[in-house]
């Protein structure tokens, strides 16, 4: 292979000649320690050969996600000659670039005479230490986080956590299945934060993820929960269509599910449905939907006692709330009110801001505007010291359905608009 116009210079006035790779006819790259050329550069080179479907040449980003790892990574493994001290990552790398193998010291210089005694492994290769019941408890104590408030600035923690799960893959064997649920977990945690954030593309490309994974272990309650995490972000997004494909697909698995993970698929079913045009007209379905919900609650409530590997906090208050929001999407806001638990959940501060912001919606649109307002007070500060846009978008529907009502030019309603636009500030509680 001759030097293209992207190589990296001349070897002619180096002492002691050309290295056996631009003898051969590859590039000149830069020499390492090992007798190879550094890896960093070849990989760049490659990388830069490769043309996606477009026509466009891979990009880092390209790169990074093929790998699961970020662009930063991809960064240093070029310019700083990081992450190679593994083989299974080389011999990934020379696949999918196309790369020699003996480029990256993963083939021997047939018929080069004494060069051949020169070349060595790589100095380090070591399998990616990782502690798997450290990694379980984290994700738990994240997971309880973000049901307390938010675990939002946890997010580079997940990350970072995940590029250790993608790099000790490969070396699992027995842990593999462990591995999986791992990824299954965090990638659903990140997509709930984002989904949260109101981030959809991120969002969505960590619960894809989930689901993939989910698929790949063949174990249905793994699967069950990566949909009901992603079937939640869909609706949030108004991608209903998506959602209900989902539910589908979920519905074939619910006679072999744990009665937490059937009452909760049948509550998002139920959502899904009640957006679609069809069940205005006919809500029967739905309320069937709801129906089946609540015969599985006592069951689901009590508990098997087993692991099942994923996190799903469940209770009597958190049913009614998700069947509350069923009922006002189907517009049915006085049996909304009905619904809601009429205390707060202990801790649980999202959602509780989510069960003040459906009622003041639910008051809203029965012309209570007044107790709409004050409901809207209260919870917008807290929406905004756990950072959940969601919620605050949510409350800023709210206000602009107060502003279009008999009640716009009230001073509450200039209030809530206030609060939304400088967070922290004015009435409300506080963490």
């Amino acid at each position: 292979m001759a030097a293209t116009s992207e190589s990296l210079g001349s070897c002619h006035d180096r002492a002691g000649g050309c290295p056996w790779w631009v003898q051969l006819g590859y590039p000149p790259f830069e020499a390492g320690p090992d007798h190879l050329p550094r890896p960093g550069q070849v990989v760049r080179h490659y990388r830069r050969l490769k043309r996606r479907p477009d026509g466009k040449r891979w990009t880092q980003a390209d790169l990074a996600r093929a790998l699961g790892v970020t662009e930063r990574y991809v960064n240093l493994m070029e310019h700083h000659d990081e992450g190679f001290d593994s083989f299974s990552r080389r011999r990934f790398l020379a696949e999918i670039l196309a790369i020699p193998p003996v480029l990256l010291g993963l083939a021997e210089l047939p018929g080069f005479g004494q060069q051949t005694a020169a070349l060595q492994p790589p100095a380090v290769i070591s399998r990616p230490a990782i502690d798997v019941e450290q990694v379980a408890r984290r994700l738990s104590a994240l997971n309880r986080k973000g049901d307390l408030s938010t675990a939002g600035p946890e997010l580079p923690v997940v990350e970072t956590t995940l590029g250790g799960l993608y790099e000790a893959l490969p070396f699992a064997r027995g842990d593999q299945p462990h591995l999986k649920r791992l990824l299954v977990g965090y990638h659903t945690l990140a997509g709930s934060v984002l989904r949260d954030e109101q981030q959809p593309q991120r969002a969505l490309e960590h619960l894809n993820k989930a689901v993939g994974w989910a698929s790949s272990l063949q174990q249905e309650p793994q699967l069950a929960f990566a949909l009901y995490r992603r079937m939640t972000a869909l609706i949030e997004f108004g991608q209903i269509e998506q959602a209900l494909q989902d539910e589908q697909r979920a519905r074939r698995l619910l006679p072999r599910l744990p009665a937490d993970l059937r009452v909760a698929l049948l509550l998002r079913g139920a959502l899904a449905q009640a957006r679609t045009v069809e069940a205005q007209r006919r809500p029967g379905g739905v309320l069937a939907l709801l129906d089946e919900a609540a015969a599985w609650l006592g069951e689901a409530l009590a508990g098997s006692g087993g692991d099942h590997h994923y996190h799903l906090p469940l209770s009597r208050e958190r049913f009614q709330i998700d069947r509350a929001a069923v009922l006002l999407a189907l517009n049915w806001p006085r049996e909304a009110l009905d619904s809601l638990p009429t205390r707060q959940l202990s801790g649980m501060t999202r959602a509780n801001v989510y069960a003040e912001l459906l009622a003041a919606e639910a008051y809203a649109r029965l012309g209570e505007y007044e107790q709409a307002a004050a409901l809207g007070l209260e919870a917008v500060p807290v929406a905004h010291a756990i950072r959940s846009q969601v919620n605050l978008d949510r409350a800023r529907r709210l206000v602009e359905q107060l502003a279009a009502s008999p009640f716009g030019s009230a001073p509450e309603v200039a209030r809530l608009r206030l609060l939304l636009n400088q967070p922290g500030r004015g009435r409300g509680r506080t963490l």
